[in-house]
């Protein structure tokens, strides 16, 4: 049941459904695209104009990237001042969520396609892969990104990110210095495309142009926007109980109109400069993010999207598999009717492997995490009454 707050926004009972919305709407937006590059790439007609519009799910990871961010800035000033020792809490519990369920696709995707090769996406993976995608370094070698767990190269910079996390939380601590942290890095991203291929060019020489463009997009310096749009996020969240009342009669007409005239602005300027498509989508999440937590629309903060933002990560893991498997058994049909059945099978057998994973994997992890992070917590408050 949704309740008014005292300056006039819309609170719902479980004021975070909305974040797992967003995730829900990441997952299905990176679901879709991959599925049409499995089956609409390489083709004219209505077959290119399906792939252009669903090109645009990739989107997803770096509206993945906002909310990650944003939900770690919550939960660690929660935490602050408020565990013994919250800066290693913060490090068992982030490792804890990400690398059982990642180490868990390492050990899945080499079971099913073995361990050199390819995973039906990319060429097969060498051994020397292996080393850097179970230490989340895959991200820093042009040649490793997603080679043994496809789609890994998001998963690495997230984990990069975490290490620097502790930093960007002392320094970019005010509503400005978010703004200026997000201006900075959409506005320096030319630069760290730049750097990139020159760090390609003189220490990987053999990689290839495809390899270097790939490289350069993703790594973190060129991702780090959509970050830094999860701690400006996370900053208006905050404040937003000290709004006037008056904003919310004003600001839902607004803010749809900026919704609706923004997404065609974006996709004309995609590509069109030297700012890439991710800087300008995440602008775009940001006020989307904001608008469905201020207004809590049910078309999209609802419980069904909400569930699959909850199951996203193992959904993440498990649909390359599943694209690949279901492609190998569909007949041959025309690309649009591909895409469709495709997506019509693998849609409910992702998120059923992911439901079973999240329920008896991830769960698990999770409640050993809290034991971990108990122990250690007591550990470090004895040590520190010890001290005194």
């Amino acid at each position: 049941m949704r309740a008014i707050s005292t300056d006039g926004f819309y609170m719902s009972a479980n004021r975070y459904e909305f974040v797992d919305s967003l995730r829900g709407m990441a997952i299905l937006g990176v679901v879709v695209t991959h599925v049409g590059s499995m089956t609409l790439d390489g083709h004219a007609g209505l077959a290119a104009l399906m792939r252009k519009i669903t090109v645009l799910g990739g989107m997803g990871v770096p509206l993945f990237y906002l909310v990650s961010a944003f939900t770690i800035m919550l939960m660690f000033t929660k935490r602050v001042g408020r565990e013994p020792a919250p800066l290693g809490s913060f490090f068992i519990r982030r490792f804890m969520r990400i690398a059982p369920v990642y180490w868990g696709g390492i050990a899945l995707y080499t079971a099913l396609y073995g361990f050199t090769n390819s995973r039906g996406w990319l060429e097969g993976p060498e051994l020397w892969h292996y080393p850097l995608h179970l230490l989340f370094l895959n991200m820093t070698n042009p040649f490793t990104p997603s080679s043994v767990v496809p789609g890994g190269w998001s998963i690495s910079n997230e984990m990069i990110f975490y290490v620097l996390f502790p930093a960007l939380f002392l320094l970019v601590n005010t509503p400005r210095k978010a703004l200026v942290f997000f201006v900075a890095s959409v506005a320096l991203s030319p630069l760290a495309e730049m750097a990139a291929h020159a760090i390609v060019a003189s220490q990987f020489p053999t990689a290839d142009a495809q390899q270097a463009k790939m490289f350069a997009y993703r790594w973190l310096p060129n991702q780090l926007s959509c970050f830094a749009a999860g701690f400006v996020f996370f900053h208006l969240f905050q404040r937003l109980t000290t709004v006037p009342a008056l904003l919310h009669r004003v600001a839902p007409k607004i803010t749809v109109l900026t919704l609706l005239a923004f997404l065609p602005v974006l996709i004309v300027l995609l590509r069109k400069g030297p700012i890439q498509e991710n800087h300008l989508w995440i602008t775009w999440f940001l006020v989307l993010a904001f608008a469905m937590y201020a207004y809590q629309w049910k078309v999209l903060v609802n419980e069904p999207l909400a569930w699959i933002g909850k199951v996203s990560f193992s959904c993440y893991i498990f649909h390359f598999a599943v694209i690949e498997l279901v492609q190998r058994f569909l007949p041959s049909m025309s690309p649009p009717a591909d895409f469709a059945a495709t997506l019509t099978i693998t849609l409910p057998i992702t998120l059923a492997l992911a439901w079973v994973s999240y329920r008896y994997y991830e769960t698990f992890f999770m409640r050993q995490t809290a034991r971990i992070v108990e122990r250690y917590q007591e550990r470090r408050g004895a040590t520190a009454s010890a001290e005194v």
